[in-house]
């Protein structure tokens, strides 16, 4: 058994067989109950954003930040890129964007196929559906960079429309 890296930079345990075959596997999964299809689903819609928000949080530190540190947009603080995070801000949170997806394209969760390359995490079989979902998301995500810890959210912040202070995914050039 050994420690294999993975996608995004996740660890997991790769047993190694006798034969030379390999499973990836978490304890986390294996002690956990099944997901539900809502779960299973939106794990694999967050998988098809993470190179957007990614690209939203290195494009607002590589223009704002001062001396490697830019301000959290909640505290005020001067965080480095490791202590700070992608928020969704009410009421538009990643999960009510999620429901809405399937409700908007009346999606039967039981008919979603998905894919798991080298034991990562599940991802869309469709391709055409993870497009839709990625520019519905870009369309309705109004994202800020806070602490890590205030990452959760706050629920008083429910205005619906966007503030100059929102980070919006940039079309692709």
């Amino acid at each position: 058994m050994k420690i294999a890296r993975l996608k995004y930079n996740t660890k997991s345990f790769e047993l190694v067989r006798l034969d030379g075959s390999t499973e990836y596997f978490s304890y986390t999964k294996r002690i956990n109950s099944p997901k539900s299809g809502f779960t299973r689903f939106s794990e694999a819609c967050r998988q098809v954003i993470q190179e957007d928000l990614r690209s939203v949080k290195v494009d607002y530190f590589a223009r704002y930040s001062k001396k490697g540190r830019v301000k959290c947009q909640e505290t005020g603080e001067f965080l480095t890129y490791e202590e700070l995070s992608l928020d969704h801000r009410q009421p538009n949170t990643f999960s009510v964007i999620v429901d809405r997806f399937i409700e908007l394209k009346k999606i039967d969760l039981n008919e979603i196929e998905y894919i798991q390359i080298d034991g990562g995490p599940n991802e869309l079989k469709d391709k055409d559906l993870e497009e839709e979902f990625r520019q519905y998301h870009k369309s309705k995500a109004n994202l800020r960079i806070v602490k890590k810890n205030l990452n959760l959210g706050r629920s008083f912040q429910a205005r619906i429309n966007r503030q100059n202070k929102d980070l919006k995914i940039m079309d692709d050039e």
